[in-house]
Formats: C-alpha cells, structure tokens, sequence
C-alpha cells in the first residue's frame, strides 16, 4: 500500500517535552503569545505579509512573540522585524528536525502562502491542536479541522490580527 504524502500523527499528538519545557530551551519567553509559522524562506510562504501581520499583533499584545522554522535567506526579514522595532520578539531556526515539539510551543500557526500544492505543514499544525489562520490561496484537502481560517491576503492586516487574536 501507498500512502502519498503520508503522516505519522502519533509524532505530533504525542509529544514528551512540555510546551514550557520546549519554550525554555529555544528562548521564548514563558508567558509569551506565540504566532508560529514554518517554511523555507521564500517569496511563496509570503514572509512580508506574516511581518506585517505580527507587526499587528504586537501593538495589541505586548506579549507577542513570533516564532519562524525554515531555512533561506532571512535577512530581508530580519531587517523588517528591526525596522519595526520588534528585536527580542521573535526567533528564527533553520534546519530542524523536532517540528513537533516545535509545533507545541506555538499557540496559533499562521501560513500566509500565495500558493501550496498542499501544505503539508498545515497538516502536522492541525493535528497537533493548533488554531491555524491560512491564506485563501491553501486548498481545501488541507483543512483537516474547525480549528482553521481561510482568509483573502487583500484583507487589512489588522483583520488577520483580529482573526489570529479571536478565542
């Protein structure tokens, strides 16, 4: 049997560190508000729009952190981020391989992509319990749960933060 684009779920529903645990040891604050996202640094994942959006987010929540997982060139992001006055509030890793455990850390996955194939990480972001706010441009095999938002990336980035914030 083949299973295309297969998942193991067990990694992602069973993960032995704990959120705190895992907070601690890549340096994000405790207490944190965490917008997490992961994919490779390129003009497809939208990485402008996500700085725009937590750029938001952080005007609400002075507790904001923004966590990236992807590897490319991440200057241009890093340079946005400063620009904003946002350094101390978010961390980049490149080259993972404890994206579960990294996907418990997060208390929103954000994918702002202007186009996916599939989006397998929405997938794994999904089982792992997350509330996920995508782009319109994700299709719909993808949307595995209740627990995800599909917006227009036309909409002001403050209804994302409105939707990313929404409980």
């Amino acid at each position: 049997v083949v299973i295309h684009n297969g998942i193991d779920f067990s990694r992602f529903k069973n993960v032995a560190i704990t959120k705190e645990e895992k907070r601690k040891e890549i340096g994000v604050p405790e207490n944190a508000f965490v917008m997490g996202h992961i994919g490779r640094f390129a003009e497809q994942k939208n990485h402008p729009f996500l700085v725009e959006v937590f750029n938001e987010v952080a005007k609400v929540r002075e507790d904001a952190f923004l966590l990236m997982i992807g590897a490319g060139d991440m200057a241009p992001i890093e340079a946005k981020l400063h620009d904003y006055g946002l350094d101390g509030k978010y961390a980049i890793l490149s080259n993972r391989t404890d994206i579960p455990e990294l996907l418990k850390t997060m208390d929103v996955f954000v994918f702002p992509s202007l186009f996916e194939g599939l989006g397998i990480v929405l997938i794994e972001a999904q089982v792992a319990g997350l509330k996920c706010v995508v782009s319109d441009k994700i299709p719909e095999e993808a949307f595995q749960t209740d627990q995800i938002i599909s917006l227009s990336l036309e909409k002001r980035y403050s209804e994302w933060r409105d939707a990313i914030l929404d409980n």
